[in-house]
């Protein structure tokens, strides 16, 4: 237990994959296993896998859930666990739809099994299942779901008062509701979180959402000024090796730097983004930063004629083929809009039309989020064949906008 103790004491004040934290739970598995102490194992096995998700090592986050499940047989709260484990796990490799099995299976334990005390200290494990459930509806379309999970989570986080649930899941909010374009809510999450995690000690969550804050203060607080404070931000994520999601971050680091017109500087991020991708098997992102490079290629180019209309192309039908094999509908809709805005400033409108329609009529809900209402506006402007209004958007920072 002690070394176990030591571990979780480490992870909160230290940082997710700090080299201490990766020693003190590696000790305590090995006497957990010599010991035949299946109840500190399933402990250690927990903060094992936050140790090696954090530093965007999936193949061994995969394996520490399967493990967890094994002990399931005696012990039911690792079933669930193992479950939570897995779906989180899979939402960063983009097996969505597999995310969402092992998420609904956890979300029907009974409640006793919900409440076990012994994962607490690393996060309260019915709470945390709940916020990433969210952030994985979010990306299968299921928006006004995602929404209302979102809520119901961080309200069982503020019900609990366990300081690192509570920073967690606002950062999982905030995070939804960021990749949703709800910017001021979202950074009410991050300021909330960032609070929290200040009052308590939890140098990875400050970290963290002062990072993706900082990726929201261009318009208020100019280039310099949020480009620097994203940096220092991304220096202290990182100093203690930690790396998830860095595919998002590196992808708003490359819209900070296009905002500002440093097209090469963010074409370079985005090689940075897909390089990081290709290593680690983080997926979940690999539409979105296609789409991004689609769109840079067209940046800074005077006229249609002059623009590499064949890269862009190809870019966006790249991303397509991602989040159609992933099934993520968010990222099908932002890749169609942004190849039906192309064709649409190429006066080609009935096949933007023939792209974009069918992927909007796909949704069955979130139609008041900000991608489903730049998206009705232009496939009536592509039916219309670009007579009317004008639609202009930002699709998340990166569309191409039709002027």
């Amino acid at each position: 237990m002690l070394w176990s103790n030591l571990g979780t004491s480490l992870l909160v004040t230290h940082g997710y994959a700090h080299d201490d934290v990766r020693l003190a739970y590696g000790r305590a598995r090995d006497i957990s296993i010599a010991a035949g102490d299946v109840r500190n194992l399933a402990l250690v096995l927990r903060g094992l896998w936050l140790v090696h998700i954090s530093s965007a090592n999936y193949v061994s986050a995969l394996r520490t859930g399967r493990e967890m499940l094994e002990l399931g047989s005696h012990d039911e709260s690792s079933l669930l666990e193992g479950r939570v484990i897995l779906a989180v796990t899979s939402i960063y490799t983009g097996e969505l739809k597999t995310a969402e099995s092992f998420f609904a299976e956890a979300l029907s334990f009974p409640k006793k099994t919900r409440g076990l005390a012994k994962f607490q200290h690393t996060g309260h494990t019915y709470t945390l299942c709940r916020a990433y459930y969210a952030i994985c509806l979010t990306y299968l379309g299921k928006i006004d779901r995602s929404l209302s999970e979102s809520l119901d989570a961080q309200m069982a986080a503020e019900a609990i008062s366990v300081p690192i649930t509570t920073a967690q899941t606002l950062a999982a909010r905030g995070t939804n509701l960021h990749r949703l374009r709800y910017y001021s809510e979202a950074e009410m999450c991050y300021d909330q979180a960032i609070s929290c995690s200040t009052l308590h000690g939890i140098p990875y969550w400050s970290a963290f959402c002062l990072m993706a804050k900082a990726a929201l203060a261009t318009e208020r607080e100019g280039f310099e000024a949020s480009f620097a404070a994203f940096e220092r931000s991304r220096q202290d994520y990182q100093r203690s090796g930690n790396r998830l999601i860095m595919s998002w971050f590196l992808y708003l680091r490359a819209e900070l730097l296009a905002k500002a017109s440093k097209i090469a500087e963010a074409m370079a991020c985005l090689e940075e983004t897909i390089a990081f991708i290709a290593e680690t098997g983080e997926t979940v992102f690999e539409a979105e930063a296609h789409r991004l490079k689609g769109t840079l290629l067209l940046q800074g180019r005077e006229s249609v004629a002059t623009w590499n209309v064949d890269g862009a192309e190809a870019c966006f039908l790249h991303s397509l083929a991602v989040a159609r094999r992933q099934q993520a509908k968010l990222w099908e809709l932002r890749a169609a809009t942004s190849f039906a805005c192309l064709r649409a400033r190429q006066g080609r409108f009935g096949e933007g039309h023939e792209m974009l329609g069918p992927v909007y009529d796909s949704f069955t809900e979130g139609f008041e989020a900000p991608d489903l209402v730049d998206a009705r506006c232009l496939v009536d402007y592509l039916a219309g064949g670009g007579l009317g209004p004008v639609p202009m958007s930002d699709v998340a920072g990166s569309a191409l906008l039709i002027s």
